[in-house]
């Protein structure tokens, strides 16, 4: 929409600006008006192909990322499928690019739990079936620290990966601080502590480990409403 509208915008400047500018008490003054008037059009002109550019540009990026993932990817609502012969998935919590998080229930122990889907990309190779192990990994490792508990994994005949994982119940720390925003507030150190600390103490075990954590950011950390934090 905005390339449209700046495309639009050299005829008006031309056929409108200049005749506007153009009404000077000398030859002068009117030939410098319509100078200006041709430069902010030729500049218009510029930023619209820019646009334009960068539209396409996305338009080929999409399709690139559309063309590596299968027609299954995390995008399509999978509510009530089956994983592993035990977790039926309930409702979508959240996705991304490449994965989705369900609320799902354990239908061996009735516990309801969060699953992770992570679907491969249509190029499968080693590389990314070993990243998705580490990150299984790396989870195992720091149990007993605030890292997110992973319980189960289960690998679809698709290659598609599903992380049992503890479902969570609260905000992620972002939210909670556009709230404290919204009604005219500001978190201070005594309301932080106890929210970093544990984000701390797990991500140097993480380094101790050899782990690091890459997306460390307020969205990535959750605060419980029973006051616990997950990382």
């Amino acid at each position: 929409e905005i390339a449209a509208t700046l495309g639009m915008a050299p005829q008006y400047a031309d056929a409108k600006w200049t005749r506007g500018l153009g009404r000077s008490p000398s030859e002068k003054d009117e030939c410098g008006a319509r100078r200006a008037a041709d430069r902010c059009a030729r500049l218009l002109t510029a930023v619209s192909v820019r646009c334009a550019s960068l539209r396409s540009a996305a338009s080929a990026a999409l399709r690139r990322m559309n063309s590596q993932f299968p027609s299954d990817s995390p995008l399509r609502d999978r509510s009530q499928e089956i994983v592993g012969d035990r977790y039926r998935l309930l409702s979508l919590l959240d996705r991304g690019g490449q994965a989705a998080v369900y609320r799902a229930v354990d239908l061996r122990m009735g516990d309801e739990v969060a699953v992770k889907v992570l679907v491969p990309p249509k190029k499968v190779d080693a590389s990314w079936r070993e990243r998705m192990l580490r990150e299984v990994h790396a989870l195992t490792v720091l149990s007993g620290t605030a890292a997110v508990r992973v319980y189960h994994q289960v690998w679809g005949d698709d290659g598609t990966l599903f992380l049992i994982m503890e479902l969570l119940h609260g905000a992620n720390l972002e939210t909670c601080l556009d709230k404290a925003k919204e009604h005219g507030q500001q978190l201070g150190f005594a309301d932080l502590r106890p929210i970093l600390e544990p984000v701390v103490s797990t991500l140097e075990t993480a380094h101790a480990a050899g782990i690091l954590h890459r997306d460390l950011k307020p969205g990535n950390i959750f605060v419980q409403n029973d006051g616990s934090v997950r990382l």
